[in-house]
This record gives structure tokens, C-alpha cells and sequence, in this order.
């Protein structure tokens, strides 16, 4: 730990990240004939592509290798380990799904439509809101026993009753919403600032090559670029860059995101 804190030796290498440290070990000798398995590994168990990767694949796919949409969508453009918190869309009630999603659709797996980029926002939102309430996104999920009986026509999380309950105030759950929304903006303005793009928003050649039990892509990179450009459409964001637009962050409150990045020169 010194050594990486200190950047000293080797820890000098691994300061600049896993990946970066998995091209190392490739490009050096002295770690054996086999080194240029290195990136290989590195690039399937940590799927993400680009300088904002280095996570570890968990819920990247379901369970029992069914391939997850929504789940790649939220992976690609997350600011941490896109399984945080839990993308468990595909395994919510079908009532709850047309009731607060205004489809079922998005349950279906099968598919690249759009349904997934509105479970993705939906996801992203609703996991942003239990991060605010400092709740257990386990808790408060559509698997959880708050909403799955008797409350799905009131609250899709128990988020809102949180809210009363602690605060005695009421907010609706768009209100609630478009917090998250504006927190999701804020987050990729910062990341945007220290150099995310698009093209950071993807995965590395072998994850697209793996299949299913069938034979089929498990994320078949033509679709998924697809959902890609409708997901940066329906946030607002510059589909050739994945950048906020200025309308989006003022109509967030977040003026002073805009003016900072176009001083950058990244604004689009």
C-alpha cells in the first residue's frame, strides 16, 4: 500500500490503475510467457472499456448468464460498479413494471428496444434517490416486500413515504425524481470535467464476443450501440460525445456546470 501511495517501484505501475497495470505485466519479459494473458483477464473481468473502467463485472449479466439489457446500459455509463445499486428490473413484478415504468416489456431480455433506456433512466433514478434516503437499495426495490403487495399503486420503492415519515413533509415521487435526475447530470458533469466521453461508455472486444447457451451475443454490440444513442437522446445528452447539452443542465438548476464545462471547451 505504501508503495502505491508513494508511488514507488511497481506500485508506481499499479497507481495508474488496474488496466494500466495489466498492459505492464504484457508488455514486460520478466513476467513469464504467459503475460499477455494479462489484458485478456483484466478486459473480461472488468468490462467496462475506456479510462473510467476498472470494475469489477458482478450483475453485469443475470444470474444464470441470461443476458440483462438494462443492465448494460446502467454498466456502460455508470460512475462506479454498475451493479450498484442492484439492477434488478428484469426480475420486478409484471403489475409493478406497467405501473411505474408504463411497460412490461422491460422485463423481456430478449430485446433491445425502448423500453430498456427508460428502465436504465428509471433504474439509475430510483437507485440515486435510496443512495439520498440513505437507504439499503435492497430494501427499497421492486422485489421488496414494501411495494410488491398492496403499495405498487402507491409508491414504486417506498421512497416518498420514506421521505414523510423522517421529514413530515410531503414530495411526490417526481419530485423525488427529478432530484435524481439533476444528481445523475451532476455526476456526469464531474466526470465529464476530468475527461469521460462516450467512448468511455462501452465494453472491451471480448465481452461483445461472448455468447450465450444458444450461441447468441450476450451484449450484441450493434444493438447495443443502438439503446446507446436513444438513452443520450432521452437524457439530453450529445450523442456524438455523451455530453450534457446547456438546456438540459439549466433546466436542472445547473447553470454553473455548463458554464464551467464550456470554459473547458468540452460543452457540445
Amino acid at each position: 500500500m505504501r508503495m502505491i501511495a508513494y508511488r514507488e517501484g511497481f506500485g508506481d505501475i499499479m497507481a495508474g490503475g488496474l488496466g494500466a497495470m495489466a498492459k505492464y505485466v504484457a508488455e514486460h519479459e520478466e513476467f513469464g510467457p504467459n503475460r499477455a494473458e494479462a489484458v485478456e483477464i483484466y478486459q473480461t473481468g472488468f468490462p467496462r472499456a475506456g479510462q473510467f473502467g476498472a470494475t469489477w463485472r458482478h450483475w453485469l449479466y443475470r444470474a444464470n448468464g441470461v443476458p440483462a439489457p438494462v443492465r448494460a446500459i446502467v454498466w456502460a455509463v455508470s460512475c462506479r460498479d454498475g451493479s450498484n445499486p442492484h439492477v434488478r428490473l428484469d426480475t420486478a413484478p409484471k403489475a409493478w413494471a406497467l405501473k411505474w415504468i408504463g411497460t412490461d416489456q422491460v422485463l423481456d431480455n430478449t430485446t433491445w428496444d425502448t423500453s430498456k433506456v427508460q428502465g436504465a433512466i428509471f433504474h439509475e433514478h430510483i437507485g440515486i434517490e435510496a443512495d439520498c434516503l440513505i437507504a439499503c437499495d435492497m430494501l427499497m426495490s421492486y422485489s421488496s416486500p414494501y411495494t410488491v403487495d398492496g403499495l405498487v399503486d402507491v409508491s414504486p420503492n417506498a421512497g416518498d413515504l420514506f421521505w414523510h415519515a423522517v421529514t413530515g413533509e410531503t414530495k411526490t415521487q417526481e419530485e423525488l425524481w427529478k432530484v435524481a435526475e439533476m444528481i445523475m447530470n451532476l455526476e456526469r458533469g464531474i466526470v465529464v470535467r476530468e475527461g469521460r466521453t462516450r467512448a468511455d461508455d462501452t465494453f472491451f472486444e471480448p465481452v461483445f464476443a461472448e455468447v450465450d447457451s444458444n450461441g447468441n451475443p450476450m451484449i450484441p454490440k450493434n444493438k447495443f450501440n443502438a439503446v446507446m444513442d436513444e438513452y443520450y437522446q432521452t437524457r439530453g445528452w450529445d450523442l456524438a460525445t455523451g455530453i450534457p447539452k446547456r438546456a438540459k443542465l439549466e433546466e436542472l438548476g445547473l447553470q454553473f456546470v455548463a458554464d464551467e464545462l464550456e470554459g473547458l471547451g468540452k460543452l457540445p
